[in-house]
This record gives structure tokens, sequence and C-alpha cells, in this order.
């Protein structure tokens, strides 16, 4: 249709215009509006609409459907913006702000619009505007927004704590150090970006641990360990270290975490208390020495002394006994044998006391014959059966091991006399000899000492009596345990084991096991 005024055609125009509006603003996703201020009328578009889920027709065309609409925390902003550019102070309204939709959410949009006409006053007449719905923009920031928190976080965290922590990516190239390393290692992060973290070896450093270390991050394990290195000033420090791959979806290893922390002092301390307890098992042993000493002094004066005097005088008495006459001779015998049956128990008990302070045979026969003489010793005084057994026991062994072995020997039968309440008691002996060593009748005391120092010694002490709840020591009814303590130390000071095993009406089985794997061994059985 032609136009046949210019009204008319400039109507066409107007018509034009708007459809391309129209189009650029739907291909631009923007709802548009358009403020008529005397009025209060306020025009939307189809878009506007429904960002907020209404139908236009819906809509009530006044500036109260966008007002009622704005967030209350939005609002001041919103408003404020609107107020600076109807007053012209600024050169166009830009906002942004949530308004909420017909399923009650909040939708985010980006305002913009300007006044178009003012009157003669310079008041606004006429705006016009576009809303973007910036909903997902604002939910993708929002996001990185947390995931920045979240990382700064993470990285003021690491950069809090003491420890240092190390990123590698998969190659073990840092590409991350917090503080807590710098203040180890003395190597700040440009220092060492890019870098293996072998640049800490040094002489000193253990190469087994990093080929331990290298073995497994190669094969995608974790390793946890210990390891010496060097500080940029050069000086050593004990590391303890702790690596964890971190694998991608696939199973790809993307990256290496480390901790390390400085446990120098910790070592040192270690060392310290490894040494003081050196000294005071060395201590103990020589007290243990020290009484051993003097029980085997006291029982050869006992014996050498004693004895020979006791013998004497029952040789006295019995010549006196035959020598009696007269009048009183009865009464007079009769006293005699009451002191020579007094001497007998004396005696009795002197050799009694002595073997039980320290048997000769222990000395000069070995831990089988003074073990099996106490053995008959205490069943002829007890009325417990005493049954030993013994697998290669004759072979000589490290005086103060002997010695070792025959107190623990001793106070399970005492243990049993008194608490077991036993009618048979077993006890054995094993030597066994490691490494093929063999001994030969003509072996020299120095080769029967190389010999020893390759032997496993086991003795077992077991009976058949009442037993007992091992967990139980220590608590009523049992207020002692002291016996099985001093046998648990002295097995222990002499480089053994103490085993026991007891049941409640099931009797009670004491193992020794010491392995003598080398001279060294041999010599701390020493005191």
């Amino acid at each position: 249709m032609t136009p046949s005024t210019p009204e008319e055609e400039a109507q066409l125009l107007q018509q034009a215009h708007q459809q391309r509006l129209e189009l650029a603003l739907a291909g631009a996703d923007l709802g548009m509006w358009d403020y008529h201020i005397p009025t209060d009328h306020h025009t939307f578009n189809e878009r506007w609409a429904s960002m907020i889920g209404e139908r236009l027709d819906q809509l009530d065309p006044s500036v109260r459907t966008w007002e009622t609409r704005v967030h209350p925390d939005d609002w001041p902003a919103a408003n404020a913006a609107w107020i600076a550019h109807a007053n012209g102070l600024t050169g166009i309204y830009e906002v942004e702000y949530r308004l909420r939709h017909k399923s009650g959410r909040w939708i985010w949009v980006s305002s913009r619009g300007k006044v178009l006409e003012r009157d003669a006053d310079g008041k606004a007449v006429r705006a016009a505007g576009t809303h973007l719905d910036i909903t997902q923009r604002k939910a993708a920031e929002h996001l990185m927004e947390q995931r920045l928190a979240h990382l700064q976080s993470r990285d003021n965290a690491l950069a809090a704590i003491s420890q240092g922590v190390l990123i590698t990516d998969a190659a073990q190239y840092i590409t991350y150090a917090n503080k807590g390393f710098e203040s180890i290692t003395g190597y700040p992060l440009p220092d060492i970006i890019g870098r293996k973290c072998s640049f800490l070896h040094g002489p000193d450093t253990c190469p087994e641990t990093t080929a331990r270390i290298e073995a497994a991050l190669n094969n995608g394990q974790q390793f946890h360990g210990e390891i010496l290195n060097y500080r940029k000033d050069g000086k050593t420090f004990w590391n303890g270290l702790s690596f964890v791959p971190v694998f991608a979806d696939g199973g790809k290893i993307t990256h290496y975490v480390g901790v390390q922390r400085d446990i120098t002092a910790q070592k040192q301390a270690d060392a310290e208390r490894a040494e003081q307890t050196r000294r005071i098992e060395a201590m103990s042993r020589e007290q243990v020495a020290a009484q051993e000493e003097i029980r085997r002094r006291l029982s050869a004066n006992l014996h050498d002394r004693t004895s020979p005097n006791l013998a004497a005088i029952l040789i006295n008495l019995k010549m006196l006994s035959s020598e009696c006459t007269g009048p009183q001779a009865a009464e007079i015998a009769a006293r005699l044998e009451d002191t020579r049956a007094l001497v007998e128990d004396t005696a009795a008990s002197i050799r009694e006391i002595s073997s039980e302070l320290r048997p000769p045979l222990l000395d000069y026969a070995g831990l089988l014959p003074a073990i099996e003489s106490y053995a008959q010793n205490f069943s002829r005084r007890t009325g417990i059966e005493v049954q030993v057994n013994a697998i290669h026991a004759q072979t000589r062994l490290p005086a103060a091991l002997e010695a070792a072995l025959f107190r623990i020997v001793q106070e399970a039968l005492t243990n049993c006399a008194k608490h077991a309440c036993a009618s048979a008691i077993e006890v054995s002996v094993e030597v066994s000899v490691n490494l093929n060593v063999e001994l030969s009748n003509e072996a020299s005391l120095e080769n029967t000492a190389m010999a020893a120092s390759r032997q496993r010694i086991i003795v077992a002490v077991a009976d058949n009596g009442c037993g007992f709840a091992p967990g139980a020591i220590g608590n009523p009814p049992f207020t002692s345990g002291l016996g099985l303590i001093n046998m648990k130390e002295t097995a222990e000071f002499a480089g053994g084991t103490l085993r026991v095993d007891a049941q409640p009406g099931a009797g009670t089985r004491i193992t020794v096991e010491i392995h003598l794997d080398s001279q060294q061994d041999a010599r701390k059985a020493q005191p």
C-alpha cells in the first residue's frame, strides 16, 4: 500500500521502526519498558512479562508493577539509581537487582534506561529502557565466588600451618609450596617452582630411602617415612615425610601432595631416650651381676667354711658319745644325740640355702645339671613331681645367661609351690644351633662362645595347677605378681622375651626364648 499523505508515510515509517526494534529486542532476549512519568503509565513488552512468569495482558500498566516486585534488599539501590538519573545526575540509568517471579523465586535482571523527554523545567517526562535476565550469570558468579573463597581459605590454611606442604605435577615437578616449607627448608617458592624434591638431598641422605620414595611415587603409591635432608644454608634436618598421589576420574595421576615436618628435635630426643634406656639397662645388668656375685660368694662361704665346721662338730659329738661313761652316761648320750640331729639339720639347711643362693653346679657343670639338681631338691622339699627334659642343653652358655635362666626357673618353681596347687611340673631346656654350626667335644671356650652367639635358647616351665587369668595380675585376689615381673625383666635383660600362657583350671606355662644371633648379642648377655 502506497501512502497518499505525509502523515500516512510517517506512520508507516514508525511502524517499520517499531518492528525492527521488536526484532532487535527479541534477538537480544531483552524485555522493554516505557515509562510516561506524569500519567504514571508503564508500558512493557511480552519478554518483560515472561521474565517474571506473567502474561502481558495480566500486568497493571503502572510503575507499581515494577516497584512491588523489586527485592526489598535491592530496592534502595534501584530506587536511588532511578532518582539520580531522573534528576540528571547520571547520563544513564543502570542497575542490577532481583525481581520476584510469579512462582515466588527471584530472578536477577540488568536494567538499563534513559530519560528520553524532559519538560521546560528539566523534569523527566518519559523514559525507556530494557531488562536482561542475568540469573544464570549471577549464579555462575556466586559459584565462582564460593570457589575463590574456598581456594583462598585453603591457601590461608596452608600458609598458616607450620608443616611444609608441597604440590607437584604428575612428573613430580613442584608447582606449589606453603610458608611452612620455606620456614623448614629456607627455600622460598620462586627458588623451587619447577624443580624436583631431590634438591633437598645431600651426601648423608640415605640412598635406600630415596629409592623407596621414588619407587612408591612411580607406582602410584603413598609414602610415609623419615629422611635426612639439607636446608638452603647446608644444615641437615630430619624430615618426617608423607607423599600421596592424586588421581583423576580415569585413574591417571594428576598431582602429588606432600607434607613434611621437621622432626630433628624429636629424633634427638629419641636418641637421648634410647641412650638413657641403654644406660639404665646396663646399670640394671651390673646390679644383677653384682647381686649374683654376692650370692655366689655367700654360697661359697657357707659351703666352704660352715659345712666343714659342722662336719667337724659331728665328728666330735660322735667321739664324745662313745666315751661317755658313768651314772649320767645315758642322759648325756641322749643330749649329744639331740645336738647331733640339730647339727645335721643345720648342715642340711645350709646346703639348701647355699643351693638357693647359687648352686655350685651352675659354675662348674652348667645350666642343665644345676636345674636338675635344684628340681630334685625342690621335689623332695615340696612333694611336687618335677620332670626335666633337655634338647642339646649340654652346651655351655655365657655365665651371665646361664645364671639368668636358672633364676627364671627357680622363680617359676617357687611360684608353682606358692600359688599353683600343682602336683606335677615339667621343665624343658632346648638349645638349638643355627646356621648349621656344630659343636665338637674338643671345642675351646672361645669357639663355644662363638657357637653360642648363633644359638636359640628356649626354657619352659609348665604345671598342671589351678592356672589363672593373666589379665587379673595386680587385681584382687592377685595382689602381687612380682615374681612374674622379675622373670620378665630378667629375660629382657638377657636379650630375650617371656611369654605366659595360662587359663583358670588349665595350668600355667612360662616360656623364655632368647636368640643370640651375633657376638654383640652374646656380649649383651654379659653384665
